[in-house]
């Protein structure tokens, strides 16, 4: 299986374990092959972004299972159940809001990717199921 990057992520942020997203800008830059790809992402308030976790890592003794966010008052669930960064095949999904396009960058708000980071893809965001349509336990929300 191999993936291609189709650009990276600018934020000068290199702390992995950070956990305030929400309010960080991220740039990511396009390789310029895909100069032009982002055309009618204007049209759009939020994308989803697809990167590769390469500085984190997966280790099936402890991370199978923990605490969502680290928080201690939280319940133990499997690692499919949570947003960790220490994934199986580190592969990393966030929904962001769209603050300017580019020809060559998109500039985002509340992705969780560090600086350098490689992005695998960008789709726009379509939801298929209403907000009121979710159900997720109180520490997710």
């Amino acid at each position: 299986m191999e993936f291609i990057a189709i650009g990276s992520v600018e934020n000068g942020i290199h702390d992995i374990h950070k956990h305030d997203w929400d309010q960080e800008e991220s740039k990511i830059v396009l390789k310029s092959a895909y100069k032009g790809g982002l055309k009618g992402l204007e049209e759009f308030s939020h994308v989803e972004i697809l990167f590769f976790l390469d500085q984190a890592s997966f280790d099936i003794e402890s991370d199978l299972f923990g605490k969502p966010r680290r928080n201690q008052v939280n319940p133990i669930v499997g690692i499919f159940s949570r947003r960790s960064n220490h994934r199986p095949n580190g592969i990393g999904l966030t929904v962001v809001k769209i603050l300017e396009v580019g020809d060559e960058y998109l500039l985002v708000l509340g992705l969780d990717a560090v600086d350098g980071t490689v992005v695998l893809d960008i789709k726009p965001y379509v939801p298929k199921v209403a907000e009121s349509q979710v159900k997720r336990p109180d520490w997710a929300r």
